[in-house]
């Protein structure tokens, strides 16, 4: 008996590749795919004489293109780059990697809070920042931490490569807002030295953006930014004087 790896199936007959790189025709097993090792008996003399060097070298290439492109599926379907950063903070402070599409590819806790509400999603990749930031607020108040008529903070920062669009921190803005009509939501864009300082130092973008850059530079709220409304919790919910 031989041992090989199935290469293609037939109604009655199947073609296996020996460890050798011998192509041999072999009875088909009843329960047996394309791709599984077999031991099988040959029934006729070699389809294809595959031991030169030349042959093997090509085999190995393409056994380890094979592998390449398979673990490369995952990049092609979710860019490993994102092309926003989304920072939502109600107590539970948690980021979300974006593409241009405005679908996740990334979601990570910035706190102990955040660790636990992340704990309780899943099958969350690829859905849109709208269906993921409802998931996420509403499991941070299924968690007790927010409840009617509480702030939620939602900085936009773009990555490096990328120029700031107002129509996505917008649009995102909408989505969000359009669902919770309980909350108040403040949206507004972090510059990307912010939160690449935010990032060295391990703490929210969002954080760093208000006590820095706007609640101890800036006393008049930025009209481009926030609504009346959204100034009034911003300033709340960053405990300014």
């Amino acid at each position: 008996m031989k041992k090989g790896i199935v290469m293609e199936l037939g109604k009655s007959h199947m073609v296996v590749m020996s460890q050798s790189g011998t192509f041999y025709k072999a009875e088909r097993y009843a329960h047996v795919d394309v791709g599984e090792e077999v031991s099988f008996q040959p029934i006729e003399r070699p389809l294809i004489r595959t031991g030169t060097s030349l042959f093997r070298t090509m085999a190995r290439v393409a056994a380890v293109m094979l592998v390449f492109f398979v673990a490369l599926i995952p990049f092609w379907i979710y860019p490993k780059e994102a092309y926003a950063y989304v920072n939502i903070e109600m107590n539970p402070s948690i980021e979300l990697e974006l593409n241009k599409d405005m679908n996740v590819i990334g979601l990570s806790a910035l706190n102990e809070e955040g660790r636990k509400v992340i704990q309780k999603l899943s099958n969350w990749k690829g859905s849109s920042v709208a269906e993921v930031a409802e998931r996420l607020i509403r499991e941070s108040h299924n968690q007790g931490y927010i409840g009617d008529g509480s702030n939620v903070m939602i900085g936009v920062s773009y990555s490096a490569s990328e120029e700031e669009d107002a129509s996505f921190t917008a649009s995102i803005d909408e989505q969000i807002d359009r669902q919770f009509d309980s909350l108040t939501v403040a949206t507004f864009e972090v510059p990307t030295t912010v939160r690449d300082k935010a990032k060295k130092q391990h703490v929210s973008m969002n954080q760093l953006y208000a006590s820095r850059y706007l609640l101890h530079e800036r006393k008049e709220r930025p009209m481009k930014t926030f609504s009346p409304s959204e100034w009034k919790a911003f300033q709340a919910f960053y405990h300014s004087e």
